[in-house]
């Protein structure tokens, strides 16, 4: 098995979203689309190996975040089956809630600019992944796991000795700071616990590929222990300064996850685009507000 990793060179920045090519013996899989506003880099990724957008058999989804599933639906048009989580295949058939909810925090224009268009994808191409199924693709075997943390709606994708963690396994570009993407409205630190548990512990596994940012270097248990305190840290930050203000609070937070980022050179710009700081704020801190009622059930 051949894992390329597609740099979608978002907003013209390298190394901050990725896409994964897997050729077979009928086409080529993606894990991930990228952004509508990344096809042309999706195309010359696909070009550089000697696909093209018609090649692509299946695109498997991580989640349906734009920067992970914005332009799936061109895939889909080009011919590719579209396999995501249960609670994520309604917002491919109307995009039209999630690009509505997406707007009130960047506003059309900021849409329009970051992610580009979503339409809707035909049903017949849309394909369900239910926990723990199997795809067997062109001669390759996939398997989904369902691992909510970042989004209740998100997969972690395994193929024999490799796993595409999406963003439930973090963000980490150019060698920097391990860190747990955080956005409203659905991160739940409990979940996020629980399923780091469950994919440390796939023994089978060799291989991390991120999206935010490619393959992961070093000891895997270590990768899943520092994401894990990492997540801990932050929301421990956030919850110690909750009396302040939320525009004060987002500078104090960005100075400090600023301090490590700019350790790594070239690392900063990257994490602003792939985990922004003001997110992750409104994400945990809405975490916060009902983590009681959360721990109950």
């Amino acid at each position: 098995m051949t894992i390329h990793t597609i740099d979608l060179e978002f907003q013209g920045v390298l190394k901050v979203i990725a896409a994964f090519m897997i050729p077979h013996r009928d086409g080529v899989v993606l894990i991930e689309s990228g952004p509508q506003t990344c096809w042309e880099a999706l195309k010359r990724g696909l070009t550089k190996h000697g696909y093209a957008p018609c090649d692509v058999t299946d695109v498997l989804l991580t989640h349906v975040h734009f920067d992970h599933a914005g332009a799936a639906w061109s895939l889909a048009k080009a011919g590719a089956n579209i396999h995501v989580h249960p609670k994520g295949i309604r917002h491919l058939a109307d995009p039209s809630r999630l690009w509505n909810s997406a707007a009130r925090i960047y506003g059309d224009a900021g849409m329009t600019m970051l992610w580009g268009a979503m339409e809707p994808i035909a049903e017949a191409k849309l394909h369900v992944a239910e926990e723990g199924q199997q795809l067997s693709i062109g001669g390759l075997n996939f398997v989904a796991h369902h691992s909510p943390g970042h989004a209740k709606h998100h997969i972690a994708w395994q193929c024999g000795y490799a796993l595409f963690t999406g963003d439930v396994g973090g963000v980490c570009i150019n060698g920097g700071p391990m860190e747990p993407p955080c956005p409203p409205p659905d991160i739940d630190a409990f979940a996020w616990y629980n399923s780091i548990e469950k994919l440390s512990g796939l023994n089978e596994v060799k291989r991390l590929f991120l999206t935010h940012f490619g393959e992961q270097q070093g000891d895997i248990s270590e990768h899943w222990k520092v994401l894990r305190n990492r997540l801990d840290a932050w929301i421990a930050f956030i919850e110690s300064n909750a009396d302040l203000d939320t525009s004060t609070l987002i500078d104090v937070f960005t100075d400090y996850v600023s301090e490590e980022r700019t350790k790594y050179e070239g690392a900063e710009g990257c994490y602003a685009f792939a985990n922004p700081a003001e997110m992750s704020v409104a994400g945990i801190r809405r975490w916060l507000s009902k983590r009681d009622e959360l721990a109950a059930t």
